[in-house]
Parts: structure tokens; sequence; C-alpha cells
């Protein structure tokens, strides 16, 4: 066991585990779980900063992607089907 009391190395424990642990917390204790966290990852600039519509999921997105044109097609389709329902 380390100093923190934890058996093995890092790379013993999953995120399911912890998921899984994270769960079975209290509410309160669950908030003090995450303020720790993000404490610890805002410190030492490991959160990304998610900047416009992209963010995290940029490689998701053609660069050219016209959202707006997205939007309206769907609106136009769902248009349609509920004027075939009706």
């Amino acid at each position: 066991m380390d100093s923190d009391g934890v058996a093995g190395t890092e790379n013993d424990v999953t995120v399911d585990q912890i998921v899984d642990l994270a769960g079975r917390l209290s509410s309160g204790d669950r908030e003090k779980l995450i303020d720790k966290l993000l404490e610890q990852y805002q410190s030492d600039g490991s959160l990304r900063k998610i900047t416009g519509f992209r963010g995290i999921w940029r490689a998701r997105f053609d660069e050219d992607l016209d959202l707006e044109a997205c939007l309206q097609k769907i609106r136009d389709e769902s248009k349609r089907e509920l004027e075939e329902i009706a």
C-alpha cells in the first residue's frame, strides 16, 4: 500500500471502478470529490477549455459545417412528417 492507503499502482484502478465507488458516496461527499478533482485539474492545467460550438467535439465535425442549415433541414423534415401524420 502507498502512503494514501491504496494498494497497487495507479494503473490497477479503472475509471469504471472509480465511478462505481463514487456512486456509493452520499451526495455531499460526491460534491466534495468533484470539487477536489476540479481543483486538482484546474491547478495543473489538465482541463481543456471548451471554446466555441465544437469544443471537445472538434474532430467529429467538418470545419465547414453549417449548423443553421443542418437545423433547418431537421425542422423541414419534422414539419413534413407531422403534416403526413395529420
